[in-house]
């Protein structure tokens, strides 16, 4: 690696008698990078950053480069670490970091003030291979793999993939089409889901596999197909407990994981962060999971000007976390899991503010305030967590209600971004009851375009929505596989039960956007109060055959819901509105086309 020497240094300029110039302090990596360091960037880095807390620098300065990281015998798993670090901007010089195996990008934790910018991220070994499929039928398929960009083995007539330090078989996999976007109507199975766990591969010739299974549905000749090996390995770029953290001009190629992850994080900025498909190195996929993820955060979260293709999961995620009470313990303390999703114990903390959430009904109950969380140990091991409070517990608390955070909900701005149709699940996903605007983005997403949940039966994530304003978005043939009910999606896991049932959510406004679409499901949406899709533009395509339910509104138990003003195409497949748990005061129509009112004997069945 070329070593650029950058004297790390504070000057103070006097302008005046009166004025003075601080020029910031500087660290150049280079100058902390070693030959012992045998290539691996990441020791040298670790100084620098060091280096960077003992001087107070300002910025940390990455000569322009490629710069290779491999793990750590010492911290397994990491990346470049900050911990309690403050105001330091990492400057990449438009470089590339390159990781090898098992291992983070950067994660920081307790820190404060933090500016990323200016840099790539790739795995030189990612954890995706791809092939091409150049023969199948209904027995099977023969598929083309680049054994030098995707190292594989045949053991027992099983395939098997290798990398850095890894040797995995394929968990998961995707169905792309000619065109590199996902295919049409795929699901989570594209082709069978037990495909190369349990049916024989033989390598027929040099880079061709045939793999004989049993298919539900032949994939044509010339689609690719993604092949993961894990889920959830590690994550890009990880906050933990920070404030104030700003990313700015990077392309993240790949992740282990998710590319950007933050749990308690206050205040976080990402503009033209992008994670994309590396068409240099020919493929059709990024990422294993979310582009970006936030849990349990706060203050104002502004996306603008990004892109999410090739992901294994959605473009953004934004949510709280329900965790389940699993006992009373006294006048003023609960019992919590000991781990999981319905435990999230890492996501609370002594002085937050909780709710009370009935499970049955989602309906926020009273508030109260931490005072102390200690552990719960039965026969030497870990039975959970007490959370005791500062005030006695509300009277109906018990046993499957849930804890919200009301204190860690963020504000959410998501704006001017692009999500084309090349990764496997959704564009954007948000729980908060802080204010949100989507706005002025170009969705071409495989499923729901938006999803809007609460979930209290898998994934338990959290946060009633209050304010959402969904406005001058394009949604252009979105919603081509079964990720979601419609193109924007509502669906809270509570099921009204009559026309008198509370709603979860509440004031989502859609106005002013352009639909452009081959079916007629536009929007589905469950237990809202208050929803408004106004002024919105909906253009007929022909891309696609039409596949979905024949109606383009459907409302279950929501209340006060207006639909006015919105411009039909003269051949738009539908112009109706399904209701049901509703009466015919909840729902007004001032629209420039005549609605036809539909009721169902019962709700349909979701589309998961």
């Amino acid at each position: 690696m070329k070593s650029i020497m950058v004297i790390a240094v504070s000057i103070v300029f006097f302008m005046c008698p009166a004025q003075a110039v601080e020029v910031k302090t500087v660290v150049s990596v280079a100058d902390h990078i070693r030959p012992e360091d045998n290539g691996n960037a990441l020791p040298g880095v670790q100084r620098a950053v060091q280096r960077c807390k003992e001087l107070k620098a300002d910025l940390l300065v990455f000569p322009k480069g490629r710069y290779e990281f491999r793990p750590l015998p010492e911290r397994p798993g990491n990346g470049i670490v900050f911990q309690y670090v403050k105001n330091l901007t990492l400057e990449g010089n438009g470089s590339e970091f390159v990781f090898h195996g098992r291992m983070s990008a950067f994660d920081a934790d307790a820190s404060e003030n933090i500016r990323l910018r200016n840099f790539s991220i790739d795995w030189d070994r990612p954890f995706i291979s791809q092939g091409k499929i150049v023969a199948a039928d209904k027995d099977g398929l023969d598929l083309q793999i680049d054994g030098k960009l995707y190292p594989y083995k045949i053991v027992n007539n099983r395939i098997r993939f290798t990398g850095d330090g890894w040797d995995e078989g394929v968990h998961w996999f995707n169905l792309y089409d000619d065109k590199q976007d996902i295919a049409y109507r795929t699901t989570d199975a594209p082709l069978n889901g037990k495909l190369f766990s349990d049916f024989p591969a033989e390598e027929i010739k040099p880079g061709v596999i045939r793999i004989r299974a049993p298919l539900p549905q032949v994939p044509p000749v010339g689609s690719t197909l993604t092949m993961w090996h894990g889920r959830y390995i590690k994550n890009c770029i990880s906050f933990w407990g920070c404030k104030n953290v700003s990313l700015e001009n990077i392309q993240i190629y790949h992740s282990p994981s998710l590319g950007v992850y933050a749990v308690r994080t206050e205040n976080v900025t990402l503009k033209n962060v992008n994670t994309v498909v590396n068409e240099k190195q020919g493929r059709v996929f990024s990422l294993l999971a979310d582009s970006f993820h936030f849990t349990a955060c706060k203050g104002l979260i502004d996306i603008s000007h990004c892109t999410g293709s090739g992901m294994g999961d959605d473009f953004v995620n934004v949510h709280g976390m329900n965790i389940v009470v699993t006992g009373r313990l006294g006048e003023d303390a609960v019992e919590i899991p000991p781990h999981g999703r319905p435990s999230s114990r890492d996501t609370i903390a002594p002085g937050d503010e909780l709710w009370f959430v009935d499970r049955a009904t989602m309906q926020r109950k009273q508030a109260r305030t931490i005072k102390a969380i200690d552990t719960v140990v039965e026969n030497e091991r870990l039975r959970g967590y007490k959370v005791t409070f500062t005030e006695k517990l509300p009277a109906d608390v018990s046993p499957g209600d849930l804890l919200e955070n009301k204190t860690w909900t963020p504000d959410v701005r998501i704006a001017n971004c692009t999500i084309p149709k090349k990764n496997r699940a959704r564009g954007v996903l948000v729980t908060t009851p802080g204010k949100v605007v989507i706005e002025h983005n170009d969705f071409r997403t495989a499923g729901a375009a938006i999803l809007i949940e609460g979930d209290t039966s898998y994934w338990f994530e959290s946060g009633a929505c209050a304010d959402v304003l969904i406005q001058n978005n394009v949604f252009e043939d979105c919603f081509t596989s079964t990720w979601g009910e419609a193109v924007i999606t509502i669906t809270p896991s509570v099921l009204p039960a009559d026309e008198k049932s509370p709603a979860y959510h509440r004031n989502i406004r859609i106005q002013n956007n352009t639909f452009k679409h081959f079916d007629w499901a536009i929007l589905f949406a469950r237990s809202v109060d208050g929803l408004v899709f106004a002024g919105n533009t909906l253009e007929k395509t022909v891309t696609y055959v039409p596949y979905s339910r024949k109606t383009v509104f459907y409302f279950d138990g929501c209340r006060n819901v207006e639909i006015k003003d919105n411009k039909y195409a003269a051949d738009f497949p539908g112009k109706n509105v399904t209701t049901t748990h509703m009466s015919t005061t909840d729902i007004r129509v001032q629209d420039t086309e005549s609605l036809t009112l539909e009721s169902p004997d019962k709700p349909p069945a979701e589309s998961k």
